[in-house]
């Protein structure tokens, strides 16, 4: 609701005359004159201030991941048994495929991110929304982080070689595109996770 001009009169006089009785308590006894004429005049608005000073401190600590109480991974109801049965499941996946079966070697590069790491991306995938982070989202997740290719065997182009990959945290990341921002943030969940 807006303030009319006769309003906005009113209230400039208001604290004009506020102003002068302030002066006029600073002269008559000093700073804790002023002081407590201050308080009298412009208490609502001196409270908000401190409220809104009080709970900075509390805010700033209610952000931060360990405080908020992220959950345990486990409390989704998936192991970390459970992950790496994920993990069997897609590479068993992968080799079922035709051109996977028909190469002539495979060849397994990294290994599977922990069951920490793969919750804290997850963590910052949905936004600390615990309730998405089911079996089948996971599963998903498991699913992105390995891949294949298939590479000539040396100087034999006809052998190919299946080349299964496992990324990394750090590759799983810029695979989804994170910024630097949602880097630090997974890193910090995994951090707090590591210490439950």
């Amino acid at each position: 609701m807006s303030k009319t001009g006769s309003e906005r009169f009113l209230s400039a006089v208001q604290n004009g005359v506020s102003i002068r009785k302030i002066i006029e308590a600073f002269l008559r006894g000093g700073w804790k004159a002023a002081a407590l004429e201050t308080a009298k005049r412009y208490w609502p608005y001196i409270l908000c201030v401190a409220i809104a000073i009080i709970m900075l401190p509390v805010i700033i600590v209610a952000s931060m991941p360990s405080v908020l109480g992220i959950g345990n991974p486990s409390d989704s109801g998936v192991t970390e048994e459970d992950i790496s049965e994920m993990y069997i499941s897609r590479m068993d996946e992968i080799l079922c495929m035709p051109e996977v079966s028909a190469a002539s070697g495979i060849k397994a590069v990294g290994q599977p991110l922990s069951y920490r790491q793969l919750y804290s991306v997850c963590l910052v995938l949905t936004g600390s929304n615990t309730e998405i982070i089911t079996r089948e989202y996971l599963k998903e997740r498991v699913d992105e982080s390995v891949s294949y290719s298939l590479t000539s065997d040396g100087n034999n182009t006809e052998n190919e070689i299946a080349v299964i990959r496992y990324l990394t945290f750090g590759e799983y990341m810029t695979y989804k595109n994170f910024s630097d921002a949602d880097k630090e943030w997974a890193e910090l969940y995994l951090k707090d996770l590591s210490e439950q």
